[in-house]
């Protein structure tokens, strides 16, 4: 919180910091708050990372999936809706549920939209699965 900004702005310093707490990743240069790879070291080592990210950079399937496979309920207040209804997030969302992280208090009507949004992108083909 207190480093030099020689040191925040430094990307292998960055990378080692965020690799062992994710959360370094709010005390990062903002340049380097939006590198791929800090992004993902950061959230593959902690939750807490998923606050930092830039809001731009939630589009980016890849940094999404890994935030809600890390932390499924910090990550679903930030995706963006045009991924609300994508196959691989929302299984990685219904497994980090169902693997005994339960929805917080004052947090279901959030879920239930996500969960609606992939129903209704997927309806034809649910209903063809239904058939088989």
């Amino acid at each position: 919180r207190y480093a030099s900004f020689e040191l925040i702005s430094d990307r292998e310093i960055v990378l080692a910091a965020v690799t062992q707490y994710g959360g370094a990743l709010e005390c990062a240069a903002y340049g380097l708050r939006s590198d791929r790879e800090i992004i993902l070291a950061a959230v593959n080592q902690s939750g807490v990372a998923v606050k930092f990210i830039p809001r731009e950079l939630w589009g980016n399937k890849e940094v999404s999936l890994a935030a809600v496979k890390k932390s499924p309920h910090a990550a679903i207040k930030f995706i963006p809706k045009e991924l609300w209804g994508d196959r691989d997030i929302t299984f990685a969302l219904i497994e980090g549920i169902h693997g005994g992280q339960n929805v917080p208090a004052g947090q279901e009507n959030l879920y239930q939209t996500f969960l609606l949004s992939f129903v209704q992108r997927h309806i034809e083909k649910l209903i063809i699965g239904l058939g088989k």
